[in-house]
């Protein structure tokens, strides 16, 4: 359960370590071979030298330390919004497009439209079949993908520097000139489908839908991004062209280019890759407004599983909330090993298999805070009053300075090695610059978790979990569960 929650927390995909396992399974030699080329040089080495103290030490040279590359900001005219970061270190160019839309913009009957449509990106353009998409991208050795949220949805391309205005030329003809053949919808909607069916075997899967459906009453948070049999069943061709040509404009878009690129060009390039794309009004987006419980709210599902699975949580927070770092903090405290519900409900009291606590926010409305535990069925009891206590003593008790400074070191050291790559950090200040958070928000991060105190992490869990009127699901096998 704690990998299902890490997998869909992290990258949005509840099945990436069983496709991870599958990938490394194709790793051939020649893969190996192209891999080591393009990383294992000279200009990519560093070098550490751990010699014994001597009693004379030489005088220290001066070191000059680069200043980390500068990101531009460009409106083009078509209404897009353009980040390029010059990073020279490889020579290697990353593309993430990112737009508004996701989960929130659909409703009951059309839930996993944007999941579809996105899906449907790479299937055939007016010039390209999905076949000669893949057979191009392969043949630069690069990768195209695209992802769905929440709140938004998006494609990459990932180049060598020589192949960039193919990349480009690539990711144009995907955003731009989709045509969704007819066969395409109907092979996709088929594994989708099965998707769904694999989706609902999974205990995690199964108990995180239960929570989201009880939790949340008219809010499409309620709903699976992947859509579920019957919504996905009745999408037609023309429902995926409406929402294609409809949240597929420039005027919806943010678009980062960083890695072994001059700036001047890009923007050039950009204007004329893009030069058809013409801005379009977007759609409203009505969201349901979602009130927070006033009572306890409880659902069971039976499942023939050897292990039983508690989720209890409360409304959250939207993406500008002043609480969003306490909440970052407070996780940090809460789960992993050695964390205090992994020592308390695993450790001392031996009720769970896997604990810990996870967060998805909102954009504009609250979003859930998460607590799981993964137990024995017939200690199904135990451990649910055991995390109820934990939550108590959240709201009551501060936590130690030793949790909070370890949890902030954890948190901003995490965060500093994850932006290393141009990859997570054009991701990052893409969706930052989207949600209206600005693209160097993530230059703020460590400021913003230092701040957080021992007192703060008290008041918020007071704030939000409200032990009135929690939601809390239960999935296990029947006659345990009851």
């Amino acid at each position: 359960a704690g990998d299902l929650a890490s997998n869909e927390l992290v990258v949005g995909d509840l099945n990436f370590s069983k496709n991870y396992v599958e990938q490394i399974q194709k790793v051939d030699r020649e893969e190996i071979r192209r891999v080591a080329d393009k990383y294992f040089h000279r200009d990519n080495l560093t070098i550490t030298l751990l010699q014994p103290v001597v009693e004379k030490v030489a005088a220290k040279p001066e070191i000059s330390l680069k200043k980390p590359p500068l990101i531009n900001k460009y409106e083009l005219l078509n209404g897009m919004t353009l980040l390029v970061r010059e990073n020279h270190t490889l020579p290697t160019v990353f593309m993430q497009a990112v737009f508004k839309g996701g989960l929130r913009s659909e409703n009951e009957k059309n839930n996993g439209l944007c999941e579809f449509t996105r899906r449907m990106l790479l299937k055939g353009t007016k010039t390209k079949t999905r076949q000669e998409i893949a057979q191009k991208i392969e043949s630069l050795g690069g990768t195209i993908n695209t992802y769905g949220g929440n709140n938004s949805f998006g494609c990459s391309v990932s180049v060598l520097k020589e192949d960039f205005d193919t990349g480009l030329e690539i990711l144009a003809d995907v955003i731009m000139n989709s045509t969704f053949p007819s066969e395409e919808i109907e092979r996709e909607r088929r594994i989708i489908l099965a998707q769904i069916k694999a989706q609902e075997d999974d205990i995690f899967n199964a108990t995180f839908k239960l929570f989201k459906e009880t939790l949340f009453i008219h809010h499409p948070f309620r709903f699976q991004r992947i859509g579920s049999a019957q919504s996905i069943a009745r999408i037609t061709r023309a429902d995926l062209i409406k929402y294609y040509n409809e949240f597929y404009v420039p005027n919806n878009m943010v678009l980062a280019v960083y890695g072994d690129v001059k700036a001047s060009e890009v923007v050039k390039k950009l204007e004329q890759a893009f030069s058809n794309f013409e801005p379009r009004p977007l759609p409203l987006i009505q969201v349901p407004q979602e009130l927070e419980p006033t009572q306890i709210r409880a659902a069971t599902k039976y499942m023939e599983k050897k292990q039983a699975l508690i989720m209890i949580g409360f409304q959250g927070i939207a993406i500008k909330s002043e609480d969003r770092y306490t909440f970052e903090v407070m996780t940090s405290i809460l789960s992993g090993g050695g964390s205090r519900l992994f020592q308390s409900l695993r450790d001392e009291l031996g009720l769970a298999y896997s604990v810990g606590s996870f967060s998805f926010i909102g954009l504009e409305d609250p979003g859930a805070y998460v607590f799981y535990v993964a137990t024995a069925p017939e200690k199904i009891e135990a451990a649910s009053d055991g995390l109820l206590e934990e939550i108590k003593k959240l709201i009551t008790l501060e936590v130690s300075e030793d949790e909070l400074n370890r949890a902030k070191k954890d948190l901003i050291g995490g965060e500093t090695i994850r932006l290393e790559t141009n990859q997570a950090l054009a991701f990052q200040c893409a969706l930052d610059e989207l949600y209206g958070l600005d693209y160097q928000n993530f230059k703020r991060y460590a400021s913003d978790i230092n701040q957080v105190t021992k007192e703060d992490i008290r008041k918020v869990a007071a704030k939000y979990f409200d032990l009135a009127s929690y939601t809390m699901v239960v999935v296990g096998p029947k006659e345990e569960t009851q």
